[in-house]
């Protein structure tokens, strides 16, 4: 919750659970809705000097790759610590999810391309009552599926691109780069999935 005490300063308290890198952070941005209208803004909050911020270190079995904590603050910050205008802060955090769906879009054309090599070589050199097992028509057409995805998404990650920076400024994006990002990730998994059977012996 966030409430202004005079023209200068914001009053900030609650907690933020699941925070990425909140334990190693030096910042936090915090969405928090500003009264008496209750918008939705965004803040950034040094993690010290500006009242409590304590952190909770959070462990989960198996996921060692980023630091996570429970945040639990109760600061004062100056009015210019707010990002954006009065009422923008979901709406530009919103936003900044276009690029990294488009990302998303981009890596999975990498993973899929790597797939595309790893079973076009396995499907030749790998051989199977007489015959390399690129020539049964299930791997040809596992790997012809694959050539096929890896041009989509290309195509669609870079239009997608395109019309992102052409009107990012005019229009709201977000459900273009969702379906970029859904589709892509998708095509990856399928194309790992036929490469892993390829090299794995269902061939």
């Amino acid at each position: 919750i966030a409430g202004k005490i005079d023209h200068e300063s914001i009053h900030l308290r609650g907690h933020k659970l699941y925070n990425t890198n909140a334990p190693i952070a030096e910042y936090e941005v915090i969405m928090a809705p500003l009264a008496p209208e209750n918008k939705i803004c965004a803040f950034i909050v040094p993690t010290n000097g500006y009242g409590i911020f304590e952190v909770t270190p959070l462990d989960f079995a198996g996921n060692r790759g980023i630091e996570n904590g429970l945040v639990i603050f109760d600061v004062v910050i100056p009015q210019y610590f707010m990002v954006g205008a009065e009422g923008e802060g979901l709406k530009n955090a919103l936003k900044t999810l276009n690029v990294g769906r488009l990302a998303m879009a981009a890596g999975s054309l990498a993973t899929i391309a790597q797939c595309l090599q790893i079973s076009h070589w396995w499907c030749k050199v790998r051989v199977q009552m007489g015959l390399p097992i690129g020539k049964y028509k299930q791997n040809a057409t596992r790997v012809s599926k694959m050539a096929c995805n890896a041009f989509a998404v290309e195509a669609i990650m870079r239009i997608g691109s395109t019309i992102y920076d052409k009107f990012k400024s005019k229009q709201d994006l977000r459900l273009m780069t969702a379906a970029i990002k859904l589709w892509s990730t998708e095509a990856a998994f399928d194309a790992t999935l036929n490469e892993m059977r390829i090299r794995s012996g269902h061939g």
